[in-house]
């Protein structure tokens, strides 16, 4: 057999969205520390997990020990990765949400919805939190398409990098934890008036959303 080549991630920025679900999902039910160290391995790598039969004892378990911080789900609460507000991925520039007073009901009912098995549904969020810039101003500012869920939208997500997420994770996690114990207190104070289609886009979200973020 041919010589084995591995490249081990050093950081979130080397690990896309498709490799970590594939590891998530390839590490459910095992729980022989090697055979997990293994297969994250030829996850993370893009390998067949049997090639790595093949390989140097000594290879796998420098793999084995550089890939430990990696095996288990990041813990958001305690992450220090910043938001990235913009990236590229595949020549398209996506920019974060930029305006949280503006959120919709449907972009916060997605969301709550995806974040219900976090993991699971990463390039969903993702295609949520993140879309192509439209335009761009002098001051930074910028505008992004509006929220129009399809899933190639979705599936070009899984090519995003992990820091990229993780950034909005922790970034989603501050405002929208606070935000999802306040809905039903929200709901009853308007069961009794009437919905309207500025209701139904989200201006029940703006006062809270004002008051939490400052603005």
């Amino acid at each position: 057999m041919s010589k084995i080549q591995i490249t081990i991630p050093e950081s979130y920025a080397d690990v896309s969205v498709k490799q970590y679900k594939r590891m998530m999902s390839e590490l459910k039910d095992v729980e022989e520390e090697t055979e997990i160290a293994m297969r994250a391995v030829a996850a993370l790598c893009d390998l067949d997990r049997k090639v790595l039969n093949y390989a140097p004892v000594d290879e796998i378990a420098k793999c084995i020990k550089a890939i430990t911080w990696l095996i288990q789900e990041p813990d958001i609460t305690k992450c220090n990765i910043p938001l990235q507000k913009t990236f590229v991925l595949n020549g398209v520039e996506y920019g974060f949400i930029p305006n949280w007073t503006k959120l919709t009901v449907g972009e916060f009912a997605d969301i709550e919805s995806y974040t219900s098995n976090t993991y699971d549904n990463l390039e969903k969020i993702m295609a949520v939190l993140y879309r192509p810039v439209t335009q761009k101003k002098a001051d930074e500012s910028y505008s992004i398409e509006a929220y129009e869920p399809h899933h190639t939208k979705q599936e070009a997500m899984l090519n995003c990098k992990m820091d990229v997420v993780i950034g909005a994770m922790v970034f989603f996690y501050h405002i929208g934890r606070e935000f999802v114990k306040d809905m039903p207190h929200y709901f009853k104070n308007q069961k009794n008036k009437k919905v309207t289609r500025s209701t139904q886009n989200g201006v029940g979200m703006v006062s809270y959303i004002r008051s939490l973020m400052g603005i």
